[in-house]
Parts: C-alpha cells; structure tokens; sequence
C-alpha cells in the first residue's frame, strides 16, 4: 500500500456519507477540489481538535471552492454521534470497509487494530492529487489545507 503521487490521478471511489448521501469523487471532476481528511477515530482529542478547526474556519473553506470530507473506519452511526456532538460542518465518509484508506495509502496498526493514519489529501478540478498532507496540524488543519490549494 503506497501513497498516491502528486501530480497523479487521485484513486476515484464511490461511497456513502455520513448522511447517507452518495459521494462519487468523480462528479467533483471540472467542479470543485477536494479535500480527503483521514483521521484515526471519532470523538477522540486530536481527532476532535481537527474537525472542530475545519468547522471553525468553513467559511474560509467555502470561499476558496473546497469541499472537505472527513474519512475514518467507524460507522454511519459513530459518525452522525460525532458531528452532532461538536457540530461540525465537513461530511463525513463511510470506509468501514477501509477501501479508501488502502487506495490513498493512509492506514497504520496502533494497539492492535487497523484505523486511518492521519493524512490529507487535496485533489484538484483535473482529477489529480495537488498534494499530500502528512503532517497534519490539527490546530491549523484548515490552513494547511487552503495553503497546499494555492501551491
């Protein structure tokens, strides 16, 4: 399992979100770029610091084009808890199958278990991945984001 190449297609997926809506990677193609934000587990402090700082700055998110989902292993329900619990404004992806996480190269074993390393990965309006995140601040994850945008 490797990483995907900036500069490369972004691997395409189709999948449902946290409100059961369908999301095919595709239909952004020519729209608007993406941002696939992995992390590890619902409700847990980095996780929680990371999206609470997406909601935060929607606005900016939104003035720039960007549509970011969040993506983790947990189910529909464990999601919907989640952004409910912080109200927070970025969707989120179901992997319980982890097919995403593989296709982007962002797994890892901690205690035993497979979850989401966290990764993020900005796709552009071509298709193709504009870049790849693996340092993640989760204080200023928004700002990350906004700036691999504009590299």
């Amino acid at each position: 399992m490797s990483t995907p190449i900036v500069g490369e297609p972004a691997p395409t997926f189709s999948t449902k979100d946290d409100s059961g809506n369908t999301v095919n990677l595709a239909d952004f193609k020519g729209k608007k770029p993406v941002a696939l934000v992995f992390f590890p587990k619902d409700d847990t402090p980095g996780c929680t610091k990371e999206m609470c700082n997406l909601r935060d700055n929607q606005s900016k998110l939104d003035e720039a084009g960007i549509q970011a989902y969040g993506v983790s292993f947990e189910d529909e329900a464990a999601h919907k808890a989640f952004r409910q619990k912080y109200g927070l404004s970025t969707p989120i992806l179901m992997d319980t199958e982890r097919a995403i996480g593989e296709a982007y190269g962002s797994t890892m074993i901690y205690e035993g278990q497979v979850y989401p390393a966290r990764k993020t990965f900005v796709i552009g309006t071509d298709g193709n991945l504009k870049a790849a995140i693996e340092k993640v601040d989760v204080e200023n994850h928004a700002q990350q984001i906004l700036d691999a945008l504009n590299s």
